[in-house]
């Protein structure tokens, strides 16, 4: 099947990883603007971050205890 990537094309890493390692996904995003992926990838890290961040406050609170 072919999803419209190649595999020497600069941006499937980022398509890859706004699909989260779906490629049946990656012809939805295909047609979206460069700088809207940019935007959507920086979006999934700052809530990585955030996630990360509640961890860590949880496992202070854990070993404070």
């Amino acid at each position: 099947m072919d999803y419209g990537i190649e595999p020497d094309d600069p941006l499937f890493l980022l398509k890859f990883k706004l699909v989260d390692g779906d490629l049946s996904r990656i012809t939805l995003i295909e047609n979206i603007e460069i700088e809207y992926c940019y935007q959507w990838l920086m979006m999934i890290k700052i809530k990585e971050l955030n996630e990360l961040k509640l961890r860590i406050e949880e496992w202070d609170r854990i070993k404070s205890d």
